[in-house]
Formats: structure tokens, sequence, C-alpha cells
């Protein structure tokens, strides 16, 4: 067992590596220029129980850990960037808010179907996909004294490929709800997904809201505590995209060593040369130092501490290491890292896309100067 690794962890670790050598690493190239999770693979997730790492086994899942399941991104990661989001964004995110502050009906109908991949959701909170900014939420719920009337859009969601649950956050006068919205609602329409740079595969896409019909059954906690469950899916969401950050530059200094030993110019492996070793160890220095903030931050997540400075550290410090890690590992490729052929062209896009998921960086080291300021 590796020293890095809880026991839980290191389970979760090997049952991700095999199913990905299996499953992913032979298609890995095909999801991303086709912009396409196989139908299959989404199952295979379900038959595996990486839809249901956070829900209770009571309800069918496995019951593990912040930690545990941050180990599984990361791993799933190093083949697929866009499998890893999926699986992210429905653990931590749709499985987290049902299972912590959903009701038990809601739990006893959802999370036993959300576990095994019978459904996949997702959760949205700002309109333009920010966890940080309220002021943008224009997504507004009216209430008629039996049901709620949910009107407005959603430009930026995640998984809204192939989602048929979503939970969204709306107004409800002065305060806030989330709503439990199911993909065949009449009052709910699909955009059509928006190709990014990167994460092919998993493109967001956007939903709109026209005169939604939604029970009062369906909104998820206390409105009054909507601000606790938004900073614990912020938590959530900010360590996974550490994650995937750390799995993209592990799979991109892998690429980069098998190029420098394979590579030769003047007679040499280029590997020997002192420019692309000061390159190498470069890399592994940054992965090493963001692996660790990552790792001690889930634990202390999982103790119940709260960690809102550290999860915001942890994604700020992990974009800018995964950009400065795959452009160099493209540049140890010269210019055959521009062909796709090799892997190293989608590491790069796939880190400039989860740069800029959910909050950016800049908007993240605004709010962490605030607290550093003593305004928040």
């Amino acid at each position: 067992m590796s020293k890095d690794y809880t026991e839980e962890q290191q389970m979760i670790v090997d049952l991700v590596r095999e199913f990905c050598e299996n499953e992913i690493k032979s298609i890995e190239s095909e999801i991303d220029l086709k912009a396409q999770i196989p139908e299959e693979l989404l199952k295979k997730l379900g038959e595996i129980g990486l839809y249901g790492m956070l829900v209770s086994e009571k309800y069918g899942g496995v019951d593990g850990s912040i930690s545990a399941l941050m180990s599984g991104i990361r791993e799933l990661a190093k083949y697929s960037a866009a499998v890893s989001s999926l699986v992210l964004f429905h653990n931590a995110l749709t499985c987290r808010i049902i299972e912590k502050y959903g009701n038990e009906e809601q739990k006893n109908t959802l999370l036993k179907e959300l576990a095994i991949g019978k459904r996949i959701g997702t959760v949205v909170v700002g309109d333009n996909g920010s966890f940080l900014n309220l002021d943008d939420v224009k997504t507004d719920a009216e209430f008629n004294g039996e049901e709620y009337t949910i009107s407005g859009r959603k430009n930026v969601v995640l998984n809204g490929k192939y989602a048929d649950l979503f939970i969204i956050l709306a107004r409800i006068k002065e305060q806030f709800g989330f709503f439990i919205v199911d993909a065949n609602n009449k009052g709910l329409s699909k955009g059509n997904p928006i190709e990014l740079t990167g994460l092919k595969g998993n493109e967001v896409s956007s939903i709109s809201f026209y005169s939604c019909k939604v029970s009062k059954d369906q909104i998820i906690g206390d409105v009054d505590k909507t601000d606790e469950i938004i900073k614990d899916l912020s938590d959530n969401v900010l360590l996974g995209l550490t994650s995937i950050n750390v799995g993209i530059s592990e799979s991109a200094l892998k690429e980069a060593t098998k190029y420098a030993n394979e590579r030769k110019q003047f007679g040499k492996q280029i590997g020997t040369f002192e420019a692309v070793q000061a390159m190498l160890a470069n890399i592994f220095i940054e992965e090493k130092f963001v692996k660790n903030l990552l790792e001690t931050t889930s634990n202390e997540k999982d103790k119940g501490e709260n960690i809102k400075v550290d999860a915001v550290i942890c994604k700020v410090a992990s974009s800018r290491m995964v950009e400065n890690n795959t452009k160099s590992a493209l540049k140890i490729h010269g210019g055959y890292g521009y062909i796709k052929d090799y892997p190293v062209e989608r590491y790069v896009r796939d880190a400039a896309t989860v740069k800029i998921l959910c909050d950016s960086d800049d908007d993240l080291k605004v709010s962490l100067a605030r607290k550093i300021l003593g305004y928040d």
C-alpha cells in the first residue's frame, strides 16, 4: 500500500486504476475526439460503485469518505478528465446534497437510483456557474400555495449533457432554496452542449425553465441553511477540481518522462539534457506540493473542520501548477506535443478548461483577500 494513502483510499485507487486500464485507456482519445462518453462506459461506472462513493450503504452506496472520493477522482483524471468531472459532480454535489440535507423520502426515492447510475445528476448554484456570486442568480421560484413555479435560465451546467436530475438554486423572494427538478419536467428545456477547449465528452450546457412546476416537497433542506449547503458543496467542488488537476499533471509527467527516455537528439536521449531534467524536476516538485495539500485538506473535511480557506488555496495552487506542468510537458515533446497522437496536448486543453469551471481563480483570490483583510 502506498504511504500516501489510507487503506480505504488505496482500495478505491486500485479499483479505479484497474477499471481505467481495462475500460478507459483504449478509448480515452476517442472520448476526446468524439466529445462523447460511451453509454456502455457510463453503465459500467455504476456497476463498480463509482456513482455511490458518498452514499450510505443503506441506500446502495459504499459510504466512502471525501478523501477516498478525491483519490478516485484523481485516478480517473489520469485517463479522462471528462469522465472524472462527471463522476465528481454526480458524487460530491448531487449525492452529497441529498445524503446530507435531504429528507428520508428524497433519500429513498433518489439516492438508490443515483448510487448505481440509474440516474445521473448535477447541482447548479449560480446562473453562470459560480458558487461565490449569488447576485447573478435570477432564476426565480414563486410559491402559489401548493407548488412552486420556477422561471429563468442556468447558463453553465456541468453534466448537463447526461443529467436526468437537476438540483438548482433559485430565489424565493429574499431567500434561496435548492430544488429537485427532473429532466422530464415539461417546464425544463435542455440547451445544446457548449463545446469547450477541453473536457471534451462532458461539455457544459444550459437549461431553461418556463413556468416549471415543482412540488414543495422537492426543496432540499431548510432554506434558512442554504448558505451552509452552498459552503459544503463549494468545498467539495474545489477539492474535486484540485484532484482532477493533480491527475492531469501526473499523466503529463508520466508522458514527458517516457518521451524524454525515448527521444534522441545529437545521439543522446533528451532526458540526459539538464534543461529537460530541470523541467521534469519542477513538474514533480509543484505536483508533490499540491498533492500533499489536497490530501491534508481532504482529511480535514472528513473530520468536519472548516476548510473554506484551504479549499480555495488548493484550487488556485493546483490551477497554476497544472497549467505550468502541462505546458512544460508539451515543451519536452517539442513539435510532437501538438500532434493528437500524443496525449499531452489534451492535458494542456483539459487543464485550461478546469481552471475556468465554477469560479475563476481571480474570483477565488478576491474571496481569499477579503478573508485576509477581515471583510468577511
